[in-house]
């Protein structure tokens, strides 16, 4: 399953913007990577539910919380799978 998260479609770029950035609001990956609300909340959950991201939330009043989102020590190894990828095609 771990491996079929990781080919999907944008993963790879979240993980590496998420290592690039350290720790994103969703609103700033969404605008970075130009990614539609609803796949990358979908593909968010699935990386959080996988520990390879962490989220947190802020609360500012009453208004909806903000999430940012963080790679975990897990997610950070996951990141060699990538690098392993990239030595073979050369």
């Amino acid at each position: 399953m771990l491996l079929k998260l990781l080919t999907k479609k944008n993963v790879k770029e979240i993980l590496l913007l998420l290592k690039k950035e350290d720790e994103l609001q969703f609103s700033d990956i969404q605008s970075i990577l130009e990614l539609h609300k609803g796949n990358l909340s979908t593909t968010l959950k699935e990386l959080e539910k996988e520990g390879i991201v962490s989220r947190r939330e802020e609360r500012e009043d009453k208004r909806i919380p903000k999430a940012y989102f963080k790679l975990t020590e897990y997610g950070l190894k996951i990141l060699s799978i990538y690098d392993l990828e990239d030595k073979l095609k050369a």
